[in-house]
């Protein structure tokens, strides 16, 4: 029979064809016809398994095995050729169905670790098809026995301790904070006699309990802010100290845990002092770097876990990369918390200099005696600034439920910041010598399939000014595709930049963290880099305002207010009000008339030409003639005296200068926007602004002629 052209090529066409059968598979084998998933270093390797690939021209089924590590990011880098194609590992499946048994990949001396196996068929090496496989943890390497460990029960016995003295600090920065005894009392006691003690008192538990700030000087009012800051840090520590303690194995060892400052974002970080002055400047100071522990410990918890997790199961590799991260979140909170001690060291000294330090305050019994219910006087001076008789409840209720250790005061404040950190450095200290024992006992056992970062970064900077950052990735492919990413505000999200090198600018000072990824498609590593950032321009602070005290207005009754302010480093200045959060006017003074017989907020901003630098502002209450003789008790003067407000002084330490409040900005911190009132009252405000009347200076109080700065009541919104 005579072939046809056209049939020699039908048959050329088949006989170039790859032929598949119905199954591939593979598993390591002990070379002896048994399986074996558990290596010595001095074992061979070998494979069994199932082809069903016939390359063209081919006779039985091919492909070559790759061994390669758990988690590589190339299926195809084999460690057995040192990342080449070894032609020991071509494999031909000839025993029936593409079968092949105990083919040896691997021959002594193995490296411990844990790998896959990869059948890499026809076409070969031209990507990962869906006629390859990839078995993943196939078998395990491992003949070193681990010496090092790092003390899991110690870390977390030290966080009990750490628990303890933060909870101590929470309480007592708390009863600070909502009945302001350490600046606000006696500020009230000099504007409104004898009574307005206990009024302040308990209009400060009613602004806690509805999450306002209290009418006060602009002074106490900013060092209130600190302290609710303090507090704030102070809280997020005792969660992470609490999850510490409680903390399970992790199996997910394989991957890392970024550094990331949900704390410091979710109460309005970061956080900006307004002057230089000692106090508000050394509590913003012990706030970033109470904020800069908790983010520590939030990285250490899950990285502890995940170190358990690579002990329990056996993992060098595990070990080695969980522990340099426990050495570096360790050594980030050593670092964070030798910088609180030394501020608290300079804040201890500056009060005992004022006289303050050691003043106990009955802070227990001052909520306990709000707690039994407001005078009448009390009750409408409360009113008188727009609270409500709900608001008032929610007081009461608060102060009964106000838990204090002992008198409040400054000294017990900074006594318990100091143990928090005290009670966990021992341990935090022989965390990272562990941690690096561990690292250096593994290193030789292991062969780093994820991608190695490095980060260049200066030790210090100042806010504001560029600063120039470089990052390296390493990988033991040479052909990985490694990229790099930049986490720069401490979200733990890296989408800040992208490349080798980035211009980082800081926006407030302290400890500032900046962190790159390096990846490989499949697995990541992160460096981190603590940069110690210092305050460039200084911001903008409130000389005088008037009123100085909170007037009275009936409906058409016009109040000059004027605000007086300086800049450290001569920037111009500029102001701005609003009305219950509505713009108002801008220049020095601002001509405000009456329109209801409710409370309003008048605010004034200040600001300099720079960006980074915080406002100052404070709001000023109005409020309506009805309540003039109620709310003190029949004493209309609500301006006091002189000699009572001198004597009872909120302190030499509330001269100190201001804080930033909780988003990081001056002016919304130390005021507010004074916004609960807007859009909720009839009648425009009747403003008008311009520069400040000459006879505004007769209205200066005491207050100026004893050189004091900034006093200027106010509330923020609630």
């Amino acid at each position: 029979m005579r072939i046809s052209p056209w049939q020699l090529a039908l048959a050329a066409a088949l006989a170039a064809a790859p032929r598949t059968a119905s199954a591939v598979d593979i598993w390591a084998s002990d070379c002896n016809f048994d399986f074996q998933d558990v290596y010595n270093a001095g074992d061979a390797v070998c494979v069994t398994g199932e082809l069903d690939v016939v390359p063209p021209q081919g006779i039985c089924a091919e492909a070559y095995v790759i061994v390669t590590p758990t988690g590589s990011a190339n299926p195809f880098w084999d460690i057995t050729g040192q990342g080449g194609i070894p032609s020991a590992n071509y494999i031909l499946g000839c025993a029936g169905a593409g079968a092949f048994f105990d083919e040896y990949v691997w021959l002594p001396e193995l490296v411990p670790g844990q790998y896959d196996l990869v059948i890499d068929q026809f076409p070969f090496f031209g990507g990962f098809g869906a006629e390859d496989l990839r078995v993943e943890q196939a078998f395990i390497v491992s003949n070193a026995p681990v010496v090092w460990s790092v003390d899991t029960q110690a870390i977390k016995d030290a966080a009990v301790a750490g628990l303890a003295q933060g909870q101590a600090m929470k309480n007592l920065v708390l009863a600070l904070t909502a009945i302001d005894t350490l600046s606000t009392a006696a500020d009230w006691a000099g504007a409104f006699g004898a009574g307005g003690f206990w009024a302040g008192i308990g209009l400060g538990v009613v602004c806690y309990a509805t999450n306002a700030d209290c009418p006060t000087s602009y002074n106490s009012a900013v060092i209130t802010i600190g302290n609710k800051i303090i507090g704030h840090m102070g809280d997020a520590l005792l969660l992470h100290y609490g999850a510490i303690i409680a903390d399970p194995p992790d199996a997910m060892f394989q991957d890392v845990v970024p550094l990331r400052f949900d704390d410091v974002a979710a109460n309005g970080g970061p956080f900006v002092p307004m002057s230089s002055a000692p106090l508000p400047r050394a509590q913003i100071a012990v706030a970033t770097a109470l904020a800069t522990q908790a983010a520590a410990y939030q990285a250490l918890l899950p990285t502890l876990e995940k170190f358990q997790g690579a002990e329990l199961a056996g993992s060098h590799e595990g070990r080695l990369i969980q522990a340099e991260k426990l050495a570096l979140y360790a050594s980030i909170a050593i670092e964070a918390g030798d910088v609180m001690l030394a501020e608290l060291d300079g804040l201890e000294a500056e009060l005992a200099a004022a006289g303050t330090l050691d003043v106990e305050h009955d802070a227990a019994g001052m909520a306990a005696a709000f707690a039994a219910g407001p005078t009448d006087a009390e009750r409408n001076l409360i009113l008188s600034f727009g609270f409500s008789e709900d608001d008032i409840a929610a007081g009461v209720a608060a102060a009964g439920e106000l838990e204090v250790p002992g008198p409040a005061s400054w000294q017990a404040v900074i006594d318990a910041a100091r143990g928090t950190f005290e009670a966990m450095r021992p341990t935090l200290a022989d965390t990272v010598v562990d941690a690096q024992t561990v690292r250096d006992e593994n290193a030789p056992y292991v062969l780093r399939a994820s991608p190695i970062a490095e980060l260049t970064a200066p030790a210090t900077g100042i806010v504001g000014t560029s600063i120039a950052l470089q990052a390296q990735a390493s990988h033991l492919d040479p052909d990985a595709q490694l990229t790099l990413a930049w986490d720069l505000d401490g979200d733990g999200d890296f989408d800040d930049g992208t490349g080798p090198s980035v211009d980082f600018v800081p926006t407030a000072p302290g400890l500032v963290a900046v962190a790159v990824e390096a990846s490989d498609g499949g697995r990541r590593d992160f460096a981190v880099e603590m940069i110690a950032v210092d305050v460039g321009n200084g911001a903008p602070e409130l000389v005088s305002v008037t009123p100085t005290d909170y007037p009275y207005a009936a409906a058409g009754d016009v109040i000059e207010l004027a605000a007086e302010a300086m800049d450290p480093d001569g920037d111009p200045l500029t102001f701005a009000w609003t009305v219950d959060g509505e713009p108002a006017g801008d220049g020095a003074a601002l001509m405000f008339e009456m329109p209801d017989q409710e409370a309003h907020a008048v605010r004034v901003v200040v600001s300099d030409d720079d960006p980074y630098s915080p406002d100052a502002g404070f709001t000023l209450w109005v409020r309506s003639s009805i309540w003039q003789d109620g709310a003190t008790g029949g004493v209309d003067d609500t301006g006091g005296n002189s000699e009572g407000a001198t004597e009872g002084g909120s302190g030499d330490s509330v001269d100190e200068g201001s804080a930033a409040g909780p988003d990081g900005s001056g002016e919304s911190g130390s005021g507010g926007t004074g916004s609960a009132g807007a859009g909720e009252r009839d009648g425009g405000c009747g403003c008008t602004t311009g520069t400040r009347s000459p006879l505004a200076g007769l209205a200066l109080p005491w207050l100026v002629l004893l050189g004091r700065r900034r006093r200027a009541e106010r509330r923020p919104s609630r």
